[in-house]
């Protein structure tokens, strides 16, 4: 018996197992589990490596602002508005890439532009304005349709959320004038400043589609609010005490104490290229309120009244817009004839 049971349990190593269709293959008995279980783990790091490769990075979408692809403009842009607060250091770079886009053929990429200038500090917005304001003026005088329609969202942006109104209309009080005439499609006097303005297909009505008249109206607003920024007389005088309100000991020491705007020389041209600029209007610094109403009401008024009366008539918002800035105008000049009356009598 037990020989006859040594030789069947012999057998049985020489035996070729048969395998089944769909299960494994039987396990020998000496096998060994060798599988494990991999679990990632996050470790922050931080280095002066990270930060010279984030800074790459952040220069590397200011160039990419030039990209030829509107897309990347646009992605590029974004990751400025998202990071720029790390980098305030390249904030001059920042701005001198974006006022490019101001007249960028793709309304997206102007569209996260305008958003961008919304959120940078003013300070840095003054301090760089005069670039911004010659691309908002190229803009203003443009072939597009399109890029003419954002440009006073630019110039709003500059004059509230950048804090520039004080600067703009003493420094450019007369160009931005005359772009606002070619912008609304009013033909200027040629005896007025000596320029001739070419009227657009839609210079009359309010033709051009839904966007064309929507941007009109803004157009309008926003002159309104240049205009009062630079022509209209704020009156400083506490009814209740009688007295003037004023920093320093006289009501006049601000006009003899270093000015704290930037650039405030500029206008002289101590350090540029001597140039012949007699009667350019365009280069000439309006720094008083009386001198800026002046050259309104005796070289624009008398186009801009007739083109308000003209809108007034169309009715509807535009037609509100236009009256209520007639109204505004109408005060500017009432304001100037009594003053010149003033002088007259003294």
């Amino acid at each position: 018996m037990g020989s006859k049971k040594k030789t069947k349990e012999k057998k049985k190593d020489f035996i070729k197992q048969r395998l089944k269709v769909g299960k494994d293959k039987p396990k020998a008995s000496n096998h060994t589990d060798v599988s494990f279980t991999a679990k990632s783990i996050s470790i922050p790091r931080q280095s002066v490596l990270d930060v010279k490769t984030n800074e790459a990075e952040f220069a590397k979408n200011i160039s990419l602002t030039r990209h030829a692809t509107p897309q990347v403009r646009k992605e590029a842009v974004l990751f400025l508005a998202k990071h720029w607060r790390s980098h305030p250091t390249m904030l001059a770079a920042v701005i001198s890439s974006i006022a490019k886009l101001i007249l960028d053929q793709s309304g997206s990429v102007r569209g996260e532009v305008l958003k961008l200038l919304k959120t940078l500090p003013s300070a840095s917005v003054q301090l760089h304005y005069t670039v911004l304001v010659l691309y908002v003026q190229s803009a203003m005088t443009h072939i597009g349709a399109s890029v003419r329609h954002d440009s006073s969202k630019f110039l709003e942006v500059l004059m509230e959320d950048g804090g520039c109104g004080k600067l703009l209309v003493d420094n450019h009080w007369i160009k931005l004038s005359r772009c606002f005439f070619s912008l609304l499609h009013w033909p200027i006097n040629a005896a007025g400043v000596g320029l001739a303005v070419t009227v657009g297909s839609s210079a009359g009505g309010g033709g051009g589609g839904q966007a064309a008249r929507t941007a009109r109206v803004r157009h309008l607003q926003v002159l309104g609010k240049f205009i009062e920024q630079g022509a209209v007389e704020v009156k400083s005088i506490d009814t209740e005490a009688g007295q003037i309100e004023a920093e320093g000991p006289h009501v006049s020491t601000q006009c003899y104490v270093t000015p704290d705007v930037p650039g405030p020389f500029q206008h002289l041209r101590l350090f540029a290229r001597a140039v012949n600029i007699e009667g350019d209007l365009n280069n000439m610094r309006f720094e008083d309120v009386l001198v800026r109403r002046k050259v309104l009401v005796d070289v624009f008024t008398e186009r801009m009244m007739k083109e308000l009366r003209s809108i007034v008539k169309e009715g509807g918002e535009v037609g509100r817009v236009a009256n209520s800035l007639s109204v505004m105008m109408e005060r500017v000049m009432e304001d100037e004839k009594n003053y010149q009356q003033s002088i007259g009598a003294s």
